[in-house]
């Protein structure tokens, strides 16, 4: 079926009862007015992407779970090779990162973290809504770091986007807190033996 018409015109039009059902016009336009659309051999978008209006996407590997809701729903896991943003909450029962030796190089301990967790600047703080509409944040008061802040103290953990908006990695602060942590239990150690030391001096004098 040809037809050299640009617009206003449909290649295909079926309809019932009068209503159109599937049509496809001559610049390529398909719509299916109930029904759904059911596809074996893959669907390929070549450009402009998919855009879904109402109900949800379902990629699935296997039948769809009964807590599977939102506008993509996927049975089957997800890989993302860059990065993912994301303006709501996001739930889940386990959070695992890489981290086997063999997949790492320059390995080095971190030698002195008390002084770094001492400057940070714990605070509260209100997400400015109106300003940000797009960003869909969250009401209530939070709390935790600046970015622009940490930054100052530890770089590595500060990423920045294209348009300069810095972001924290805050499970990149668990190390240094460890070490702190660390360094305070060797300083409580040596205080308790020269605690101790003291009161054997004392009885030994008052004997």
């Amino acid at each position: 079926m040809e037809s050299t018409a640009t617009s206003g015109f449909s290649v295909i039009d079926a309809k019932v009862g009068g209503t159109s059902q599937f049509t496809v016009t001559a610049g390529g336009a398909t719509t299916i007015a109930s029904g759904g659309l059911s596809v074996k051999g893959g669907v390929t978008v070549v450009d402009t992407g998919v855009t879904v209006s109402a109900g949800n996407v379902q990629v699935s590997t296997a039948t769809q779970s009964s807590n599977g809701a939102g506008a993509l729903v996927v049975t089957g896991g997800v890989s993302v090779g860059k990065d993912l943003y994301c303006s709501g909450t996001i739930y889940g029962t386990v959070q695992a990162n890489p981290s086997d030796r063999r997949l790492k190089t320059a390995i080095k301990a971190v030698e002195s973290s008390q002084e770094i967790i001492r400057r940070l600047r714990p605070v509260t703080y209100e997400w400015r809504r109106d300003d940000f509409p797009s960003r869909n944040f969250p009401t209530g008061v939070f709390s935790g770091f600046l970015a622009d802040e940490v930054e100052e103290l530890l770089p590595d953990l500060v990423q920045e986007d294209g348009d300069g908006w810095k972001a924290l990695n805050y499970v990149g602060l668990v190390p240094h807190l460890v070490r702190a942590m660390q360094e305070l239990q060797v300083q409580l150690e040596a205080s308790q033996r020269q605690i101790a030391t003291m009161q054997q001096q004392l009885s030994a004098l008052s004997a």
